[in-house]
């Protein structure tokens, strides 16, 4: 005689899976994919500044350009969060004493900051920072005085918290000392 199997028999073989609709999987695929590229963009952010740190300022630019593409892709071309590899670019173009260039980038964070004034002190602080080292490299010492005072000023609440706010204060002296002798 032939044995019937029931159900229950085989309830252990195959746990049940909940039943999820269309919606339901779509926003799930969308929420997976979108953290997907947010740790994409740490990792090309986090390896562009071991790049930098580390003087390889051809593999920043390179991975800089990968961070950029991608910001773009999940934020859209005016979002501040744009500013963090334009900084990068940037950084890396006067690296590679392309400094042209890394004015064009700068420019770019900079024009994003303005259209979003509130934006994190902290990001404006990074922006004017490194447009204080473009303008010294540029011998443009007035417009290099401005940059670095208004990072200072953004900094006032946390003064000499960092090693960047001190170089940030050191540079400014010797830029104002230097165009005061001069």
């Amino acid at each position: 005689m032939k044995k019937v199997r029931r159900q229950s028999d085989l309830d252990w073989a195959s746990p049940k899976l909940p039943f999820i609709n269309a919606a339901e999987g779509r926003l799930h695929q969308k929420k997976q994919t979108q953290m997907q590229q947010k740790q994409t963009i740490a990792t090309f952010l986090l390896n562009a500044r071991r790049a930098l740190l580390e003087g390889k300022f051809d593999a920043a630019y390179a991975t800089g350009t990968d961070l950029l593409r991608t910001a773009v892709e999940i934020h859209g071309m005016n979002s501040t969060e744009l500013i963090p590899s334009y900084l990068i670019l940037g950084a890396a173009c006067m690296g590679l004493s392309c400094i042209p260039q890394a004015e064009k980038y700068l420019s770019q964070a900079q024009w994003l900051l303005l259209k979003k004034p509130s934006c994190d002190n902290s990001v404006k602080c990074r922006v004017f920072w490194q447009l204080g080292l473009l303008y010294t490299a540029q011998r443009k010492f007035e417009k290099a005085r401005h940059s670095l005072a208004e990072d200072m000023l953004l900094n006032k609440s946390r003064p000499y918290k960092c090693c960047k706010q001190y170089e940030c204060q050191e540079r400014s002296r010797q830029v104002q000392d230097y165009h005061h002798s001069s």
